[in-house]
């Protein structure tokens, strides 16, 4: 028994399909196989059954080979290899066919290498096939990562290698009370505000590959982000941390905030009746 092989012939002349699946079977394949003439009869082969691969020839009365490979993309079907087997076609009409997206052609009265033809458009099929596959998981991977960043209660930051402010989340735009359209060519490594709250030291050793956790600092109305001008006073500490591509190379550098200004306040809250009531206790007059 040969490889199995599921293959739609589309071809108007019986003798001509037998010739094709003999040379199949010389080759070593066992095909399965299906013989239409008509876009009705092909459309019908394609929602009916799956296929390997499709052979067409070039020029049929009531068919082509260029309307059998519009059906075949219009039904969605992209990698599946479509290979042309015709006894007449032109230079011109085989560039024209390749160009629309056929994988091969040959001629009826050489069929020599169609075998191998065979062979090498199922493996570059199956490649192309995962490829897509790839990217599809990719996407799936960056829409969940996007989501998860959106709807993320931390603030998150997310800067190109140069410094430049790339994305941000619901988050970030509730704690700074600004949006990104707001702070156009904001960049975090040309703040002077950084520098003078003395976290400047911490950001740069993010953007040198290096994660950091910056400590907390208390930002004021006239002392945040560019833009921001009626934000209450804030406690906020940060974690930054490169993200690095497959090479090693810094993609984007990522930075969390976290509002900790209710659990600062309240540790003041706390200090403060501490030492008012040691104070009280320390001027007591009674014993």
């Amino acid at each position: 028994m040969g490889a199995p092989l599921k293959v739609l012939l589309v071809e108007d002349s019986e003798d001509d399909a037998l010739l094709l699946l003999r040379t199949l079977r010389k080759g070593g394949y066992d095909p399965t196989w299906e013989r239409v003439d008509t876009p009705q009869d092909m459309e019908a082969a394609l929602d009916g059954a799956s296929w390997d691969l499709v052979i067409s020839d070039h020029s049929m009365p009531a068919f082509s080979s260029s309307a059998a490979l519009g059906l075949l993309r219009r039904k969605g079907f992209v990698d599946l290899p479509f290979i042309i087997v015709s006894g007449q076609i032109g230079e011109d009409a085989a560039v024209a066919a390749m160009k629309a997206g056929a994988h091969d052609y040959l001629m009826k009265d050489n069929l020599a290498r169609l075998n191998s033809a065979i062979e090498r458009e199922l493996r570059e099929a199956e490649v192309r096939r995962e490829r897509r596959r790839a990217e599809v998981a990719l996407r799936s991977s960056e829409t969940r990562f996007r989501l998860m960043i959106e709807q993320s209660p931390l603030s998150t930051q997310i800067f190109s290698p140069d410094g430049r402010t790339l994305r941000v989340n619901r988050a970030w735009e509730e704690l700074w009370g600004v949006t990104l359209d707001q702070i156009p060519g904001y960049n975090i490594l040309q703040d002077p505000q950084l520098v003078e709250k003395g976290i400047m030291p911490y950001i740069e050793r993010g953007f040198a590959g290096r994660a950091a956790a910056v400590p907390p600092v208390r930002y004021e109305p006239d002392a945040t982000i560019p833009g921001v001008s009626d934000v209450a006073h804030r406690w906020v500490q940060a974690f930054i941390y490169p993200v690095r591509d497959p090479g090693g190379n810094i993609q984007e550098v990522v930075l969390v905030h976290e509002d900790i200004t209710e659990r600062r306040e309240a540790e003041e809250d706390r200090q403060r009746a501490e030492e008012k009531y040691r104070s009280i206790f320390e001027n007591a007059v009674e014993g």
